[in-house]
């Protein structure tokens, strides 16, 4: 039994690794070094190439598991997901690794509680964790995004002054901007020189990338391409404001930051205290858990947190 336990954790252990591995975006290593074989055809990496061609192909094992399940409804928001958290995985791919997790917390949780409810919640902690770190490198990817937008525009406004065109002085603030931004803008002047209008390629940008402050931008140059004017003056009012946006939201973070801290603590100090409580005198509780008085008392504290959290959480969300 000991032997099974050991096998069954390192199994899980394993399965975590090599989903956050991949998921943390390692398969673009993988992309570069096909390319690199591609170019050294010959070379005397090509034995080492081929070794690496032979050892398992991990993605290729999460496409088959999440194969059955890509076509269902929540699969194209998860995709969308994907695309704006820049992480190279495929949605049958992604989900395949929803399930190997799950299945991998779930029996580590079963082997330790021998309680199949147990197993279940941790099955679910481990299929919610690649989305909660899908949704946690998106909103950072949004955030470094909207960061340099400002410094885009006064470089693009600088390279219009200077006689480019728009295209031109987008291709440059693409080639200097190495973040999230620049990727953005390379993607879409590769769309304009594989054949697709200007016009179509701006909207695309705006769907991928959903930022206010940057359509804000391609809606000044559609007008500006619609009814003339001075693009580079407008670029310079944008980021203006741009600055200004930003300098305002960093003093409302300031300003609530107190009250954000204190909603992490009344959602997840009374967490805590059970758990302490739990493993100190394990009896103390019972009440709660063994009568259908107790679960009920639980279950009205626990929408009272929760309402709670969500209501502080609301208020200091204050938008722009």
């Amino acid at each position: 039994m000991e032997y099974v336990i050991s096998g069954l954790i390192f199994l899980a252990i394993l399965l975590g690794v090599i989903g956050f591995t991949l998921i943390r975006g390692e398969k673009k290593g993988e992309i570069f070094e096909r390319l690199d074989k591609l170019t050294k055809v010959g070379s005397e990496e090509s034995d080492d190439d081929a070794k690496r061609l032979a050892s398992i192909d991990y993605t290729k094992i999460l496409a088959k598991v999440g194969k059955g399940l890509s076509g269902l409804s929540f699969s194209e928001k998860l995709e969308d997901d994907l695309d704006k958290a820049d992480i190279l995985l495929r949605i049958d791919e992604f989900i395949g690794l929803l399930v190997l997790m799950a299945l991998g917390f779930g029996l580590v949780v079963l082997v330790f509680s021998n309680n199949v409810l147990y197993a279940l919640i941790g099955a679910l902690v481990g299929a919610l964790l690649p989305i909660a770190f899908v949704k946690y490198q998106k909103a950072q990817r949004a955030a470094l995004l909207s960061e340099e937008i400002g410094e885009a525009l006064t470089g693009m406004s600088n390279s219009l002054r200077a006689g480019y065109s728009f295209q031109q002085a987008m291709d440059s603030v693409g080639k200097e901007t190495h973040g999230p931004l620049g990727k953005e803008y390379r993607r879409t002047l590769r769309e304009i020189n594989l054949g697709v209008t200007t016009d179509q390629a701006l909207q695309n940008l705006i769907n991928r990338v959903q930022n206010e402050d940057l359509e804000l931008m391609i809606s000044s140059v559609l007008i500006q391409r619609s009814i003339g004017g001075n693009l580079a003056e407008m670029f310079d009012k944008i980021a203006d404001t741009i600055r200004q946006r930003i300098r305002m939201k960093g003093e409302v973070k300031v300003l609530t930051a107190q009250a954000r801290v204190s909603s992490w603590i009344i959602g997840f100090m009374p967490i805590a205290l059970i758990l302490v409580i739990s493993m100190i005198n394990p009896g103390f509780l019972s009440f709660f858990f063994e009568s259908t008085t107790g679960m009920i008392v639980l279950a009205v504290a626990a929408v009272s947190e929760l309402i709670g959290f969500m209501l502080i959480r609301k208020i200091t969300n204050i938008e722009f």
